[in-house]
Parts: structure tokens; sequence; C-alpha cells
């Protein structure tokens, strides 16, 4: 079981509204082992609408958290706030069960859930983690090379 889980049978038909803190502590957890990341100081936070209509359920929101990153220029680390927008179409059936669609792009932001439960522990993991910059940078202030020199 997930840490962000939603019932499909307690959405009522229509809309309704989720939210999750984002523990430091399962953000640690789930970057471990990244390269120059790592969690950062203060837990984070999801909201989700849900929009139901049957066994189909639309999620959108945003996710926001902090991560620590290390600075390309200056190789020190500082708190990369990230914040994304979350939409995804869940349809009930096993995970390896194909998406029909005749166009693959239409695909992306589709997943399955199986039984009553909405697991989004990976959607919001990759959804935070993608917008990290892949070449971090701690700002304008940044003393790049120069302070390494000077130790």
């Amino acid at each position: 079981m997930g840490r962000f889980v939603i019932n499909v049978r307690e959405i009522e038909e229509g809309v309704s509204v989720h939210q999750f803190d984002v523990p430091v502590e399962w953000l640690a957890g789930e970057v471990e082992g990244c390269d120059g990341l790592a969690a950062g100081r203060d837990p984070g936070a999801v909201e989700l609408v849900a929009t139901r209509q049957g066994r189909e359920v639309l999620l959108k929101g945003r996710a926001s958290a902090t991560f620590t990153v290390t600075c390309v220029r200056c190789l020190e680390d500082y708190q990369h706030p990230v914040s994304c927008g979350i939409e995804v179409l869940m349809l009930p059936g096993p995970e390896a069960a194909p998406v029909e669609s005749e166009d693959e792009e239409s695909d992306a932001g589709v997943e399955r859930y199986e039984g009553d439960q909405i697991v989004l522990d990976g959607i919001i993991r990759d959804s935070l983690i993608l917008e990290i910059p892949m070449n971090p940078n701690c700002g304008d202030r940044c003393p790049g090379w120069d302070h390494l020199s000077n130790s």
C-alpha cells in the first residue's frame, strides 16, 4: 500500500478534493541513491481535484516540495523548491493492460489502478523529480568556481 491513496468508492460521482502532506522522510526514501539530490528541510503538499465518472477518475491539481540539490557552478548544496501540475486519467484494470488509443501521444497522462485504490506515490514522485533542473544553480549571487580557489 502506498503513502498517497485515494479510495474510488469514497469519491462521489462528480468532484471531490484530496489533500496530502508530503513528509520529508517519504521524499528522502524516494530520492535515496540519487547523486546530488536529497529531500529538503520542509514537507511538501499535494492538492488534487478528483472527477469521477463511473470507474474512470480524472485527477487534476498541484504538488510542491523542496529538494536539497548541488549547484553546478559553486558545488554547494542549496534548497530548491519545486511546484508542478498533475493531470492524469485513472482507468480501472491491471497496470499491464494496454490503454487503447490510436495516438500514442494521447496515452500520456493515462494510468491504471486496480481494485478500489488509486495509489499515487509514483505519480507524485515522478512529477516532482521531473521539475528539478538538470543543471541546478543557486541563483544570481552564486560565487561560481572562484570561491573554491580561495579555500
